[in-house]
Formats: C-alpha cells, sequence, structure tokens
C-alpha cells in the first residue's frame, strides 16, 4: 500500500460504546479515567462514539488533539417529518466528526445496504468522516461469503462520489467473531486475507490510486491480548473496538498498542 497517498496519516483507533454507559455521570468518568490513563501526545486518530444524547457534554470535556468524538447512526434526511431520528447537522452541532454507518448490529434491525449507502452519501457530503462497516455472518467451505461481502460493499458504496472517498473509512467487522473471547476471534494472518479481498474490491470500482486513500480497520472482539496480532499480522489500519472501549484501561492499553505496532510495520 502506498501509504503516501492516504488522507489518514495516523492508525484509526474507534471506540464503540453502542447503550452504554447507562448515565451521563458514568461516561464522564470513563473519559476523564481515559484521558489520564492515555497519553495525549500519541500519533493515532481516537474517537469515541458514545450514545448520541452524551456527545454535546462530553465532547465539551476533552481537546480535539487527544481525542473526536462519533455518532452511532445518523438519518439520511437533513430536515423533516422523521420521529426519532437524528439528522447529520444535528450530530455536527452535538460535536460529532465521525460517523458509523452499516454496523451489523443496524443491519440485524433490518437496515439495508441501500440505506446505509444513502446514510453514507449524507455524511460524506456533510464533511464529516464515514466508519462503514461490513462483513459476513457467518463462514462456509464454498467461499460464498466473499460473494456476500463483495456485494454489500458494493451496495453500500453504489454510485458514490469518487471524490469523497478521502473522508471513508472501511471496518471489516465479521458477524460471527463479534462477541467472543480473544482466543476464538479472527486471526491476524486471516484478518489480512479479508483487507486484501476488500481493497481489491474497492480497487476493482474506484480504481488503485483513489482506493489507497481508504483505511481499512478491523472490529470484531479486538482485546488487549490480541491487537498486536491484528495490527501487526491482520496489516489493518487501526481497530473499532466494542465493549473493551468501555474500560479505560483496556481502551487505553488498545490505543498505545496500535501506536506501537503501527509504527513498526
Amino acid at each position: 500500500m502506498n501509504k503516501k497517498k492516504k488522507t489518514f496519516k495516523k492508525p484509526i483507533v474507534v471506540g464503540n460504546w453502542k447503550m452504554d454507559p447507562a448515565s451521563f455521570t458514568e461516561a464522564k468518568e470513563i473519559l476523564f479515567s481515559l484521558k489520564k490513563k492515555t497519553p495525549k501526545s500519541l500519533s493515532a486518530s481516537v474517537v469515541l462514539c458514545p450514545p448520541s444524547v452524551y456527545l454535546p457534554k462530553l465532547s465539551a470535556y476533552t481537546h480535539p488533539d487527544f481525542l473526536s468524538f462519533g455518532a452511532q447512526d445518523c438519518f439520511w434526511q437533513t430536515e423533516g417529518s422523521y420521529t426519532g431520528e437524528l439528522s447529520i447537522q444535528m450530530l455536527k452541532d452535538s460535536g460529532a466528526e465521525w460517523v458509523i454507518l452499516g454496523h451489523s448490529e443496524r443491519r440485524s434491525l433490518g437496515e439495508t445496504s441501500d440505506i446505509v449507502n444513502m446514510k453514507l452519501k449524507t455524511v460524506l457530503e456533510s464533511g464529516l468522516i464515514a466508519i462503514l462497516c461490513v462483513g459476513e455472518k457467518e463462514r462456509d467451505d464454498e467461499g460464498e461469503y466473499l460473494s456476500f461481502l463483495q456485494e454489500q460493499l458494493a451496495s453500500s458504496i453504489k454510485d458514490l462520489d469518487p471524490n469523497l472517498l478521502g473522508r471513508m473509512v472501511i471496518a471489516y467487522e465479521p458477524v460471527w467473531a463479534i462477541g467472543r473471547d480473544d482466543n476464538l476471534a479472527m486471526e491476524g494472518s486471516n484478518i489480512h486475507e479479508m483487507t486484501i479481498f476488500i481493497r481489491r474490491t474497492l480497487s476493482n470500482i474506484f480504481g488503485r490510486e483513489l482506493s489507497d486513500q481508504v483505511p481499512v480497520i478491523y472490529g470484531g472482539s479486538a482485546t488487549p491480548e490480541n491487537i498486536e496480532d491484528i495490527i501487526t499480522n491482520g496489516n489493518v489500519d487501526g481497530v473499532l473496538v466494542g465493549r473493551a472501549s468501555r474500560s479505560a484501561e483496556d481502551f487505553s492499553v488498545i490505543i498505545k498498542s496500535v501506536v506501537k505496532q503501527y509504527g513498526n510495520k
């Protein structure tokens, strides 16, 4: 990979808090603890994606040089009668600079790649950075999962303006690996094979030069115990961390390990 062409110069570490913690007080405690445990001079793009109701206050408690904030989803329309939805401008005003899209937990609730595609265009056109999640539900001996992943990715980026690729990150999250113990999670060598496949799929659509702008990160039970293997042998540009990101101790270890291993690549 020619890193000189990449828009993102640092490894990317994203913490997805999902629907936790239960209160803002707990959220603030995690953030403050993370700030104490993590050197601010680390060369990494660290992103926290808490529940959106916490974004305005949390983003006021930290400096953008230390970390940025992201949303876990958004709506594709910018305004209108859409009860319960959050527009991209609302999220920007709340302090979000990144948005996770197409997460497997959203897709399991019925979100299609066509919907993800509309959201992706909205986020990128707004100037925010999109973290597009893709990944197969299960593996099979015939390799059908590769066709599934290829179709899911192609549908999610259909008719995307190539000039917007510089603000997109691909998060490969094999659904079957999510929530597993680190010793049962996907091995780095297998992750590497899938990152090659994803990059080849992007290259077939947009060409090699433009596709090289897009970082590929891994999400699927990333922990302090397996992070070295993921970065070193997985040949990824960072990680999307779920459960471990809600522990300031674990997330700090992961951040520091990513920076160390990425620098040694």
